[in-house]
C-alpha cells in the first residue's frame, strides 16, 4: 500500500472500526449501539462516536504530515 492517500483511508476505516468494538459503553447515551456499562469498567464520561474518533484522527494525521 504506497500511495499515501489510500493508505489514510484504511487507517480511518480501522479506527472506526477499533471505536466500535473498544468504546461501546463511551457512545452517546440515545446511541442504539452503546453498550451497557459493566462494574468495574470505566465510567462513561463522553458520548464519543467513530465519527468523532475518526475526526479525531485525522487532524492528527494532517498536524503530523506538515
Amino acid at each position: 500500500m504506497s500511495n499515501p492517500k489510500v493508505l489514510k483511508q484504511e487507517i480511518l476505516r480501522l479506527t472506526r472500526e477499533y471505536s466500535r468494538q473498544v468504546h461501546g459503553a463511551f457512545r452517546p447515551a440515545a446511541d442504539p449501539e452503546r453498550q451497557p456499562w459493566k462494574a468495574g469498567s470505566p465510567i462513561p464520561y463522553a458520548g464519543l462516536t467513530d465519527e468523532t474518533i475518526e475526526a479525531e484522527i485525522g487532524v492528527i494525521n494532517r498536524f503530523c504530515t506538515q
